[in-house]
């Protein structure tokens, strides 16, 4: 290993800031170099391969365990190879017989043997996925999808070369989730590789399957889009994660972004991308997560809170914090529900045209009062004791009568 090791350090170049033109130049006199280097005939003699290969692939592809057991410790470094730049056009099933046989054969499948076949099939994904998934360090070794890559070596061996092409095999196993992709997202948001960067978004953004991954998966991926996306961009990755995630399955964290980054899901100037059902529920999602914001400020006040969520969570529309006044608007169908936070306050209960001006005209008001319209409330309910039976009540007979 050592000899491979020294051997590659002076083949390879720094291209932290290389253009695309460069990075096919470079990756070209890479491989030309590694011909140099190569010290042995079974390098890079693509032409054909060992005798009687094609039955070695037979017998994986038919094997059980034990007879899997039997190919990899019979394996010459020279099949090792060949066998490695076979996965091209083969499936799944027979890609995850390699991976056995490579756990099995550490000693000959070493960095060296993986660039060697990467040379002699530079686009072959499969073998980019399998490259990645073998030379990881720490998690689980019982656990697919736990290691961790190491980066040093991945971007020594092929990350600066191929970078495309390592991108997708990234995706491949995600896809197959068999690794996520949270510790390239984690290296690359320290080392900013802009072109590495781009590709990567792109990648993203046209081929992201959030069923495919662990939550926390989707996580790493989410943090490390927020940093380099535009809003615009950010807005795209919305359409697509709102549109393929089940709505049981949003993630808090990502809701709150979006909230933070277009405000109201009831502003249809930010959240034109979503329709529908999905827009009815986005907006339902914000306003309870805005209600619990405000009444978690409140010294916990959770007897007014868990009687609006207990009652009206599945129906709240909006939700509208005074920037000024400690004071929530709270939509439910055709009227709105002021709450102060103040507990002495009664809550008032408007048509929701009204509320729409009172947010008009008093935004940046700082006086209570400013909000208190007993006229033109379709009623108030006083927190007293028992507020709550009185509440249920006209709330109900409000929403029912459709004023």
């Amino acid at each position: 290993m050592a000899s491979d090791s020294n051997r590659d350090k002076g083949i390879f170049i720094n291209l932290s800031s290389c253009t695309p033109t460069r990075l096919i130049e470079a990756a070209e006199t890479i491989a030309r170099t590694h011909k140099r280097h190569s010290k042995n005939d079974e390098t890079l003699s693509a032409a054909s391969g060992p005798d009687n290969f094609d039955e070695l692939l037979k017998k994986i592809k038919r094997g059980g365990r034990n007879e899997l057991v039997k190919i990899a410790f019979a394996l010459t470094r020279r099949e090792a190879l060949f066998l490695l730049t076979a996965l091209k056009n083969e499936d799944d099933s027979f890609c995850d017989k390699v991976l056995a046989i490579v756990g099995l054969r550490r000693q000959i499948f070493k960095f060296s043997l993986f660039w060697n076949a990467l040379v002699l099939s530079p686009e072959n994904k499969n073998l980019y996925s399998l490259t990645i998934a073998t030379t990881s360090a720490g998690g689980d070794q019982k656990r697919p999808g736990t290691e961790g890559i190491n980066m040093v070596e991945a971007e020594r061996f092929f990350i600066k070369s191929q970078p495309a092409s390592f991108i997708d095999g990234l995706f491949i196993l995600y896809q197959n989730k068999k690794y996520i992709l949270s510790n390239f997202c984690a290296y690359y948001s320290i080392h900013k590789d802009g072109f590495l960067h781009g590709l990567m978004i792109k990648k993203i953004m046209t081929g992201y399957e959030p069923e495919f991954g662990r939550l926390e998966g989707d996580i790493q991926i989410f943090s490390y889009l927020t940093k380099h996306l535009s809003k615009e961009e950010a807005i795209q990755f919305a359409g697509k994660y709102f549109s393929q995630t089940p709505d049981d399955a949003w993630n808090e964290l990502i809701l709150n972004y979006f909230f933070h980054l277009l405000g109201t899901p009831s502003n249809m100037d930010n959240w034109n991308f979503v329709t529908g059902p999905v827009l009815k529920k986005l907006q339902n999602r914000y306003s309870i997560a805005e209600i619990r914001k405000f009444f978690d400020k409140l010294d916990k006040d959770n007897v007014r809170f868990n009687f609006w969520q207990k009652n009206y969570g599945q129906r709240f529309t909006n939700a509208y914090k005074f920037s000024q006044i400690n004071a929530i608007l709270m939509y439910i169908e055709n009227i709105a529900i002021l709450e102060f936070a103040n507990i002495g306050n009664a809550c008032y209960v408007y048509k929701a045209e009204f509320a729409d001006l009172l947010i008009r005209k008093f935004y940046n008001s700082s006086y209570e009062s400013k909000l208190k319209y007993p006229e033109q409330a379709l009623f108030r309910v006083i927190h007293k004791q028992d507020w709550q039976y009185e509440a249920l009540a006209r709330i109900n007979s409000a929403i029912g009568n459709k004023i």
